[in-house]
């Protein structure tokens, strides 16, 4: 669903055939939607991190898009695609319960995103460890 031409709110529920229908589903949206700046997105809690990185390592150009909204606790693969969205400026993996292990992964995402202003990482039971990893990566 496009608001105003420039968000675009996607919202898969298991249960789905496949990974790859995720993947297909996002890439056709993401790509019909050029204009998008704000993309939210409602994954499934296993694999929708993997499709989502799968789907945007197809665009072949991604720098449209400035804000990046993720309700899922699967994020290690998701964070490698960041790097096909190097104009991000605000990332929001807030309320996704991820602990320590998604906050590493999100401190390893960072050296992606350049550009990154703002980082809401609220209600997700990062502890110290967690804390640590992503403060470091903000230095």
């Amino acid at each position: 669903r496009v608001h105003g031409g420039s968000s675009l709110l996607l919202s898969f529920c298991p249960p789905t055939p496949s990974m790859s229908s995720y993947s297909k589903s996002i890439d056709v949206a993401v790509r019909s939607a050029k204009k998008t700046r704000t993309l939210e997105l409602f994954l499934p809690e296993v694999e929708g991190g993997r499709a989502l990185a799968e789907a945007l390592s197809y665009l072949d150009d991604a720098d449209n898009v400035q804000k990046v909204i993720v309700r899922s606790r699967d994020i290690g693969a998701f964070q490698l695609s960041l790097r096909h969205v190097p104009s991000l400026t605000s990332l929001d993996f807030g309320t996704n319960n991820i602990g320590d292990e998604g906050a590493a992964s999100v401190a390893a995402a960072l050296q992606h995103v350049p550009l990154l202003t703002s980082l809401d990482l609220g209600t997700n039971n990062i502890g110290d460890n967690g804390a640590v990893s992503v403060a470091a990566a903000l230095q």
